[in-house]
């Protein structure tokens, strides 16, 4: 990419920030010390929002950011909160009865919401795939075997899409079509096939990018719409939403899978949602993504998210 020594320097900054600098303020104010692991917020003054609950997803998330943090730096402390967070997660988020990870737990570690709900096994897929692959736990694997049991047996649909969420005995709560869940089950399978080179999570990757290709974008190849139908096809105003995070995101994934499937020509129809992304979802004016707009392009909310960024720096 011809990055230039600023490019390089910037680049190095970012990373320290993340890594060090907010891995710090996580494993100190970010973390409940007499308790289970994480504070999910925290207020201005950086003391904990008491929510009354946690969220088996935040944890998968977190279990990929302390064994990064800890890759970085070396800094034990951030061992020591992955490794918590593992047996935290092993301990209480499963549900031993019928299966799969509850949504969240409340005070004492009774279950608040006993939804099971794709995008939070997607994070947690996730999660277990980065903590295998810088500690080595064979314990994380068997998890993950566990977890993609799961995943492909009770969210598949005929339509070849996964559904979004299902109730703690796994009745179903709806067949309809969500993007996001999808994207974040293919990074998550990327990531697993990365630690392990086991060609059966190429596989998984290989049918969402199916999904991704046939219904999520659009025939002009240049979005991606964020909810279909039962029928996997777009209705009615919300079938033309379009998160522009997700647009970048999408881009660097979809670049990521085809350097993992050997499908550079992937590559060329991916530069697309790029173009269109940095045409119509960048404000000039003000600076940063706006949060929603439809597939017309027409801004929808100008309100600004920290995370559009991160995925915009990431594509």
């Amino acid at each position: 990419m011809n990055l230039t020594p600023d490019h390089t320097r910037l680049m190095r900054q970012f990373v320290s920030y993340a890594f060090r600098d907010m891995a710090r303020l996580c494993a100190t104010h970010g973390w409940n010390e007499g308790g289970c692991g994480t504070q999910e917020r925290l207020q201005n003054d950086l003391t904990p929002s008491l929510l009354g609950y946690r969220r088996g997803m935040v944890v998968g998330r977190q279990l990929f950011y302390f064994p990064h943090a800890y890759r970085l730096t070396a800094d034990p402390l951030y061992k020591a909160r992955a490794e918590h967070l593992f047996e935290d997660l092993t301990t209480h988020f499963w549900d031993d009865e019928n299966g799969g990870w509850y949504f969240s737990l409340g005070e004492g570690n009774d279950v608040a919401d006993s939804t099971k709900d794709l995008y939070g096994h997607a994070f947690i897929l996730f999660g277990l795939a980065h903590y295998f692959a810088i500690f080595q736990d064979d314990r994380a694997l068997e998890w993950v075997r566990r977890t993609h049991d799961i995943v492909q047996e009770r969210f598949s649909l005929p339509g070849g899409w996964l559904a979004p969420a299902a109730t703690r005995e796994w009745n179903l709560l709806g067949r309809n079509l969500e993007q996001n869940p999808h994207m974040h089950l293919l990074e998550a399978y990327l990531s697993l096939f990365n630690a392990t080179r086991d060609d059966a999570f190429l596989d998984c990757a290989r049918r969402i990018m199916a999904v991704y290709t046939e219904k999520l974008r659009t025939p002009d190849r240049h979005k991606v719409l964020e909810h279909l139908d039962e029928r996997g096809e777009a209705t009615g105003e919300k079938g033309t939403l379009i998160q522009p995070g997700h647009l970048y995101e999408w881009y660097w994934l979809v670049n990521e899978y085809a350097d993992a499937a050997d499908v550079p020509e992937l590559k060329t129809d991916n530069g697309l949602t790029l173009d269109w992304a940095d045409e119509h979802c960048v404000d000039e004016s003000e600076g940063g993504l706006f949060d929603l707009v439809n597939s017309s392009a027409d801004i929808l909310s100008d309100r600004k998210r920290i995370w559009p960024t991160t995925e915009q720096i990431k594509a």
